[in-house]
This record gives C-alpha cells, structure tokens and sequence, in this order.
C-alpha cells in the first residue's frame, strides 16, 4: 500500500512483517489503541447476491451519448440511484443513516471527480484520463493522521505510535522509534466494503468514458 500524506508518497509495510521483524506480539495491532465497536453496525458478510443487485442497477443507470461537460450532472442523479438502491437492500445489511451517508458521499464524490476530469479533458482536447489515477488522487486525500500519538516500549526504548485514517477508516500506523520511522499497513478495521466500492466506481467510470459523446 502507497499513501500520500501531506505531499509525500510512502510505502507501507505489512503488519506481519513489521511485527516478525521486531518479534512483536500479535496485540501489536490498530485494535490495540482503537478497538472496534460492532455494535448495531451493518453487514455485508451475507450481502453478495444484493451487492450484486445494486451493482447491475447502477451500471443500467448510466445514461448514455453523455457530452463531457454535461457528466457533473449525471452524477448527482447517478448517486441519488445509488442510494436509492442501497436503501432497497438495507434491511438485509442493517447499515446505520451515517453509513448510508458515508456510502452515497464518497460514491458522488469520486463520481464528480471523475466527470470534472472527462470534462477537463473534453476542453483541453485531451485524452481521457485513468480512472485509476483520479481514484487515487481522492484516497489520498482523505488521508489523515490521528491526533493522539500512544506510547509503546519495546526492549527499554520508548516508541511513539500514531493510527492513519483514510476514508475506509483506519488502515495503519505511524511508528516512530529512536532509530527511524516506519509506516505500517493493518486494514483488519478498515470499511469491508473497500474493495467493492472501489469496484463499483471503476466499472461506472469504466460506462462513462464508454458513454461520452463530443
């Protein structure tokens, strides 16, 4: 995993290698300093069939013969289908109001990135960009530090440890020791629905590009 926090681009190790290479123990972990609070939170572990769904009723809403200027518009309906389609398969999922929020927001937002950067394009009589890259760039920049920095020690040196946020929650840590500072990824309490969101929007990027007229 490679994030970008504030300007720079770091690569973060596995936690199972970082913790073999200081043979730390298993408590070692973001759920030693923030444990996760599963009360009353949704579930897609028994979802595949309706994430299905929604998926294949999002992608049949993309209109097509889209001019590139006129997307920004098409996403604002696109996520209002979205929501309305998550909405319809909540009650097997249990997802909470500011789950549904934090859904419907993140899929708009990146949607309209994506649309700002077709039109871009469009006006510059540029190619049309990598979804890829323009996912990213909205990753990265929802990524934050967490202010409280947790003392560790290990082997009589003190450790300061701080967690790293994006907009999946939490995905790993900022361990800071006499000898350097490390970046470590632990995405055990991370969103479960990363991968498919990430998905989603790429294969709805995916119909845009397919669907823009100039």
């Amino acid at each position: 995993m490679i994030l970008s926090i504030q300007g720079s681009h770091y690569k973060f190790t596995s936690l199972v290698e970082f913790r073999e290479q200081y043979e730390l123990p298993n408590t070692f972990a973001v759920s030693n300093w923030q444990p996760k609070d599963a009360t009353g939170m949704g579930s897609i572990d028994r979802a595949a069939t309706d994430l299905h769904a929604v998926r294949e009723r999002v992608l049949a809403a993309v209109p097509k013969a889209v001019p590139a200027t006129d997307w920004l518009r098409q996403t604002v309906a696109l996520a209002a289908v979205f929501e309305a389609e998550l909405r319809a398969i909540n009650p097997n999922v249990g997802l909470r109001e500011p789950e549904i929020a934090f859904a419907v927001n993140g899929f708009g937002d990146v949607c309209s990135a994506y649309a700002f950067a077709l039109a871009r394009a469009a006006i510059t009589q540029g190619s049309a960009p990598a979804f890829e890259a323009v996912y990213r760039e909205w990753l990265w920049g929802t990524v934050h530090i967490g202010g409280t920095a947790y003392a560790y020690h290990y082997r009589g040196a003190a450790w300061t440890v701080r967690l790293v946020h994006h907009a999946y929650g939490r995905v790993g840590l900022i361990v800071e020791t006499p000898q350097g500072t490390h970046h470590v990824m632990d995405k055990a309490l991370a969103c479960p629905a990363e991968g498919y969101m990430a998905g989603l929007l790429t294969a709805v990027a995916a119909k845009m590009a397919e669907n823009t007229v100039t």
